[in-house]
């Protein structure tokens, strides 16, 4: 029987179903979990590096207002106590920068460089797909005792953040 897959991943997910018992049990072990998980993707998302397209900023606080999986975890791999999965998860949040102010800022037009900086905080909310893979040590003789051993986000790279000045608003 020949299926159409469309990524490695997705190959990795079939090919690690031929353990249907353990792949049952992490399936499930994620679903029991999720919470948690979350929690970690969160805090790895939190502390993970940001590029941005059109101005130079420094983020001084980043808000995660949601966290979802937009489609269901696939399994890569699968050990005898740990397993990896990998999923596309959509971040939304809302992040307080320190945005360089043009109209405070001096300039020097034969130098082509500002001679004075002032910076303002300025927000934005963004939402960006990126993906993720977990791995979790587990017991099978156990559903509810799941360790998280790695997150990795975006394969480790910055996120990138398309945004130019006009996406920003003032704190209010």
């Amino acid at each position: 029987m020949l299926h159409h897959l469309i990524s490695v991943e997705q190959f990795l997910d079939f090919f690690t179903q031929s353990d249907e018992f353990r792949y049952d049990f992490i399936v499930q072990l994620f679903e029991n979990n999720q919470e948690i998980i979350e929690e970690e993707l969160k805090e790895e998302f939190i502390d993970h590096g940001f590029l941005f397209s059109n101005i130079d900023e420094e983020i001084e606080h980043l808000e995660v207002w949601g966290i979802d999986f937009e489609e269901e975890p696939k399994v890569i791999e699968i050990e005898d106590r740990f397993a990896v999965l990998t999923s596309e998860v959509r971040f939304t949040f809302e992040a307080e920068v320190s945005v360089l102010d043009p109209d405070v800022s001096i300039y020097d037009s034969e130098d082509r460089m500002y001679i004075h900086q002032e910076y303002v905080c300025k927000k934005f909310e963004y939402d960006v797909l990126i993906p993720v893979k977990v791995t979790l040590e587990f017991n099978l003789d156990d559903k509810s005792e799941i360790t998280i051993q790695n997150v990795s986000i975006n394969e480790g790279r910055p996120i990138y953040i398309d945004l130019g000045y006009e996406d920003l608003y003032d704190e209010y």
